[in-house]
C-alpha cells in the first residue's frame, strides 16, 4: 500500500524519507546531466547559396556596376545598413516562428545587424511580393508588443511593429519570446528579393528599438552554452555545407591556425587590420595608422573607401571579357601579421563570359566590409566572449 507523506509531521518513516530524498536529488541530477550535454553541444544551422535566375544575377551585376562607377553616399547615422543591398546575398537559412509553425521563412543571417524581422500578414505592398507571412492570430505562443519599428537600409526602409513569439532554428532548437519585427510595409526593392525578412546577428547596441537579439536570448535560455559562433561559405551554388555553428567552433571545418584579432567596438564587428597587398605588393591604404573594417555576412561584397577602391579597383584592371582572368593576383589583407589573400575566382564574378570585381566603394565611407567575397575565403569566427573575431582556412572537404 502506498501512503501519502506529511513532509511537516512524523508520519513517513525516516528511511522512506530518505529514500524519496535520493530518488528526487538522483533524477534532478540526471536532468541537470541532459540540460548541460544539450547546452553543451555545438548547434548546426545550415546555409544555403541560392540558386537565382539570370535575370536575378544579371541584376546584382548591373547594381554592382553602378555603385563602382555611383560610390553609395556614406550615411553617419546608419553606416552599415546604409551600404546593404541585400539582393546580393546569396546566403540564407530557413526559420518557423510561432506555434504551431509557421513558415519557413527565408532569412539572411546577417552580423552587420541585430533584428529579426519577416513580412507580416497585412503587408500588401510591392515590396511583400509572394513573401511567406507571418500572422500572430494563428499562433498560440504569441505575446503582443505593439511598439512600431523602422529599419533603413540603402535600398529602402522596412516599417511596422513588434511581436513576440517562438522561433525555431531547426532540430527543436526553439527559442521562446523573441521580440522581432513584423513588416506592415517594405521598400519596392524587397519585391525582387528571394528573401522574408532578416535575422541580425550583431550586438544588441545597435538593435533598433533596443530588442534583445535571437542570439544574446539563445544564452539566456541555456540552449547554448558559449557566447560564441562560427560562419563557414562554400561557393558551390546549393551547397548544403555552408552553416552556422552556434555555441562554439568546429575543428572539422578548418586546417591549420585561427588567427585572432580583437573586436574594437561592440556594435558591428568592427577589427583593425594593417593594409591591403595585391600579390606581394603593399598598397599602404593606412600610413602610419591601422584601416578598420567591419565583417558582414548579410553583404556580398568588398565594400571599402572610395578613394582605396578606386585605387584598387585600376590597380587589379579586371578585364569586362576574362581574357586576363588566369593573371590576376591575389588580394590580401594584413590581419596580426598575416596576409589572409583572396583568390581571384572568389573575388571575380564571371557570367555569361564577362567578368566582374566583387569590390565596390562607398562614398564617405571610413571603413572596410568584409562581406561574402571574404569570408566565403576563411572560417569566421565571431568569439563575442573574449571579444575577438577568427580567422582559419576552411577544410579541403568543403
Amino acid at each position: 500500500e502506498i501512503k501519502e507523506c506529511d513532509w511537516s509531521s512524523d508520519v513517513c518513516s525516516s528511511d522512506l524519507k530518505k529514500s524519496s530524498i535520493m530518488k528526487v536529488i538522483a533524477l534532478v541530477l540526471v536532468v541537470l546531466c541532459i540540460i548541460g550535454y544539450s547546452a553543451g553541444q555545438l548547434v548546426r544551422f545550415p546555409l544555403i547559396k541560392r540558386q537565382r535566375t539570370h535575370e536575378q544575377k544579371q541584376r546584382s551585376i548591373n547594381r554592382l556596376l553602378d555603385m563602382q562607377q555611383n560610390p553609395p553616399q556614406f550615411l553617419a547615422s546608419n553606416p552599415v545598413d546604409a551600404l546593404k543591398n541585400f539582393d546580393d546575398v546569396e546566403y540564407v537559412a530557413n526559420i518557423t516562428i510561432g506555434t504551431p509553425p509557421q513558415g519557413p521563412f527565408v532569412v539572411v543571417m546577417d552580423t552587420g545587424s541585430s533584428n529579426l524581422w519577416v513580412a507580416g500578414v497585412n503587408c500588401d505592398d510591392f515590396g511583400c511580393k509572394n513573401k511567406m507571412k507571418y500572422n500572430p492570430a494563428k499562433s498560440s505562443s504569441y505575446k503582443k508588443n505593439g511598439q512600431s519599428i523602422s529599419i533603413s537600409y540603402g535600398t529602402g526602409s522596412m516599417t511596422g511593429y513588434l511581436d513576440v513569439d517562438t522561433v525555431n532554428l531547426g532540430k527543436g532548437m526553439n527559442v521562446k519570446s523573441v521580440t522581432f519585427g513584423q513588416a506592415a510595409t517594405l521598400a519596392p526593392f524587397f519585391g525582387n528579393t528571394n528573401v522574408d525578412g532578416i535575422l541580425g546577428l550583431a550586438y544588441k547596441a545597435i538593435a533598433a528599438d533596443g530588442v534583445t537579439t535571437v542570439f544574446d536570448t539563445m544564452l539566456a535560455q541555456g540552449l547554448v552554452s558559449k557566447n560564441i559562433f562560427s560562419v563557414v561559405l562554400n561557393s558551390d551554388s546549393m551547397s548544403t555545407s555552408s552553416e552556422i555553428v552556434f555555441g562554439g567552433i568546429d575543428s572539422s571545418l578548418y586546417t591549420g591556425d585561427i588567427t585572432y584579432t580583437k573586436i574594437t567596438h561592440q556594435e558591428y564587428y568592427m577589427m583593425e587590420f594593417k593594409d591591403v597587398y595585391v600579390g606581394s605588393e603593399k598598397q599602404h591604404y593606412c600610413f602610419l595608422f591601422s584601416c578598420s573594417a567591419i565583417v558582414d555576412t548579410g553583404t556580398s561584397y568588398l565594400i571599402g573607401p572610395e578613394s582605396h577602391v578606386t585605387a584598387l579597383l585600376k590597380k587589379l584592371n579586371v578585364a569586362s571579357d576574362c581574357s586576363n582572368l588566369g593573371q590576376l593576383p591575389n588580394i590580401a589583407f594584413e590581419i596580426e601579421g598575416k596576409q589572409l589573400a583572396i583568390k581571384p575566382d572568389v573575388y571575380v564574378i564571371k557570367e555569361n563570359g564577362k567578368c566582374t570585381p566583387a569590390i565596390a566603394a562607398g562614398s564617405g565611407i571610413p571603413f572596410w566590409i568584409l562581406g561574402d567575397t571574404f569570408i566565403r575565403s576563411y572560417y569566421t569566427i565571431f568569439d563575442r566572449a573574449s571579444s575577438r573575431l577568427g580567422f582559419a582556412t576552411p577544410a579541403a572537404s568543403l
